[in-house]
């Protein structure tokens, strides 16, 4: 499509064949890309500097990214203006953050320390993690299933969502058995950690809450076991609050006892 349709000069680099064939002259289902063999896996970081050299394209396809030089190369070719389209083995965008190799396609991964005050503000440890820069491709898409992809319109805001401990907006579309696609769009909402007066607020409330709870319990034995008569006879609310002092307090005056009422 990119070649046909949008009069593009497209490159595949084709990592195991598995694009244009295995044969020399490529499947016609590419149209008019141009393809370049990778003769060995370890030298397709290469192939990729090459292609950018000596075909001036305006797209890179790419078979698959798996080491960290491919991912070095992949984003120096971002950099010069080339749109790419390319695979990369991960479970989900998460994993490939914290994949030491690939984290690169995604911007890089970086420690950072946080003052005491945005530390305070933002509510997390002192020593974050964040992204390092811009990622390689402003999209990506998760393969779930035959059936199933999730979309990510923004890689950088799902990065970011991620390493903040929140749930990144995505985009989901399922296949239906009527062939028909299905497509739902997921809005998370922000999900920090609470402050520590919001815990004990939520403790307070669950304390009185089983405290209830305990005294309807024995409300209702009692009253099962006959010790509460129950009464028909509608009768209005009363609350009874229970005051005590003591009566008599020992008190020495002059090595004498006396009793104060």
């Amino acid at each position: 499509m990119l070649a046909d349709d949008y009069d593009k000069r497209v490159m595949i680099v084709d990592t195991s064949n598995e694009i244009g064939g295995d044969g020399d002259i490529p499947h016609p289902g590419i149209g008019n890309a141009r393809r370049l063999q990778v003769p060995n896996q370890e030298m397709q970081h290469k192939v990729l500097i090459e292609a950018v050299e000596n075909h001036m394209p305006q797209a890179i396809v790419i078979d698959e990214i798996g080491t960290k030089l491919e991912a070095m190369a992949a984003s120096t070719i971002a950099q010069r203006g080339i749109q790419l389209v390319a695979s990369a083995h991960g479970v989900t965008i998460e994993n490939l953050t914290m994949n030491p190799s690939l984290d690169m396609l995604v911007g890089g991964i970086q420690s950072v320390t946080l003052g005491d005050e945005e530390a305070s503000r933002r509510r997390v440890q002192k020593t974050v993690l964040e992204r390092k820069g811009p990622s390689t491709f402003a999209y990506a898409v998760e393969i779930v299933s035959k059936t199933e992809l999730r979309v990510h319109r923004s890689l950088e805001a799902t990065v970011d969502a991620l390493l903040a401990g929140r749930m990144p907006n995505v985009e989901i579309r399922k296949l239906g058995s009527t062939g028909s696609v299905q497509q739902e769009v997921s809005v998370q909402k922000d999900q920090f950690r609470r402050a520590p007066y919001e815990i004990a607020s939520q403790s307070e409330v669950a304390s009185l809450s089983n405290a209830r709870t305990s005294l309807d319990s024995a409300f209702n034995l009692d009253s099962a076991n006959g010790h509460i008569e129950n009464s028909n006879v509608s009768e209005a609310a009363f609350n009874l609050y229970a005051y005590g002092y003591p009566r008599k307090l020992p008190c020495k005056r002059l090595n004498n006892w006396s009793w104060r009422k």
